[in-house]
């Protein structure tokens, strides 16, 4: 050919250079090239691990920990109700109002819970979930000890209130967050145990505190309830451990966008007035009990039902949860409780059908705390978004 131009020798030097590179090509990998296979094949196993390890394990012995926490520190809280009746009895605070003893009780619960956030920051603060739960467990001492010397009913409110409430968040707020993390087939099971404490101890300590009132007296009934609930606390406390590093655990910001998500204003709604009717309905069962013609003692045997209730179903319902879909259960026990509520107003007139609908409605009624953390899991859509964090005021990535 008259137009074709003689190989230059930088072209086929250019040309062997290009043929030995791709010859070794299929050979050689860039650190990027050999890195990816790696980090999927340790995050594979370490996933396979991490499944292996949050089934069982330590993990039981943290679940029966927060069984014993939430029985020495909800259930002492569930004892209002029984307080309550033996103040109005005994006239123990000269001009104290209704209104007056019910703002120590519900004191109590905003203070459990409203200390949401800061427990959670003292936790990611310090590193460790321990030294939180500790605090707890000081707190709930202090408040105790200084019930027993309350004179007038602001002392009450400062102590069995305010103080009891701080206490009461500072162990469980922490603990619902541990559990999650330990284990996820079984999650609302394990789950739904551990604040099956909190009825088991409120039927536990309902009737000894009524025992121990008309036995002894107030103040040794704060003293021995302050002794009892401190050392299980404390060994419970030394014992439970987390997972934040393993599981990454960090502390997220709430997202105040999620509030236009429907999904997110439901579960809102629903636990809001979920609160107020469990909140009522459990220190309002006593006084109810005596309402209908029934003693100081059969009051206190109703709450103590009605905690027992609550400790044998909150367990039933995580189980069909696991089963039958969180959502659907929560739903149909929510449904159970407000309708048995209604037929309680209606017919129960004789003490036996107050205690039989008072085991029923707390069988029901503390579906809330057995499903809630998992909804907020189901709900969650991935890293990015704090919804178990928003929900339950905790923050964190994995679950409370």
């Amino acid at each position: 050919m008259m137009n074709q131009q003689p190989d230059s020798p930088y072209a086929d030097a250019a040309n062997a250079s290009s043929s030995e590179k791709h010859d070794a090509e299929p050979g050689f990998r860039t650190e990027e090239d050999s890195y990816l296979p790696q980090e999927q094949s340790i995050d594979s196993l370490n996933a396979q691990v991490d499944q292996q390890f949050s089934e069982g394990g330590y993990g039981w012995v943290c679940v029966a920990c927060a069984f014993l926490i939430y029985a020495h520190s909800w259930g002492i809280a569930s004892t209002y109700g029984v307080f309550l009746a033996y103040y109005q009895t005994n006239d123990v605070f000269p001009n104290a109002s209704s209104i007056g003893y019910a703002f120590v009780g519900g004191l109590t619960i905003s203070c459990c819970v409203g200390v949401a956030p800061l427990a959670n920051y003292l936790s990611h603060a310090i590193g460790a979930s321990r030294p939180v739960i500790l605090l707890g467990t000081i707190l709930e001492c202090v408040a105790l000890l200084g019930a027993s010397y309350a004179k007038q009913q602001w002392h009450m409110i400062l102590t069995q209130g305010i103080c009891l409430g701080l206490g009461i968040g500072f162990q469980f707020i922490i603990v619902a967050g541990i559990i999650p993390q330990w284990f996820v087939k079984r999650r609302s099971f394990a789950n739904s145990i551990t604040v099956g404490g909190a009825g088991i101890g409120g039927f536990i300590y309902a009737l000894s505190v009524q025992r121990m009132l008309a036995s002894l007296s107030l103040q040794k009934t704060f003293w021995i309830l302050c002794g009892v609930t401190t050392a299980v606390n404390t060994v419970s406390a030394l014992l439970v451990r987390d997972r934040n590093k393993e599981s990454a655990s960090n502390l997220g910001k709430l997202e105040f966008k999620l509030l236009k998500r429907p999904d997110v204003l439901l579960l809102l709604g629903w636990s809001v007035f979920s609160m107020l009717g469990y909140v009522a309905l459990m220190f309002s069962i006593p006084s109810y009990a005596k309402a209908v013609g029934g003693t100081a003692s059969q009051g206190a045997l109703a709450g103590a039902i009605f905690n027992l209730g609550q400790g044998l179903g909150r367990p039933t319902v995580g189980l069909i949860s696991d089963k039958c879909g969180r959502v659907a259960v929560a739903s149909a026990a929510t449904l159970a409780c407000s309708a048995l509520c209604i037929v309680m107003g209606a017919v129960a007139r004789r003490f036996s059908v107050v205690c039989g609908l008072s085991f029923l409605a707390g069988a029901t009624g503390g579906s809330f705390w057995a499903t809630f953390i998992d909804i907020c899991l189901a709900l969650d859509n991935g890293p990015d978004s704090d919804l178990r964090g928003y929900c339950t005021g905790t923050g964190g990535e994995d679950g409370c």
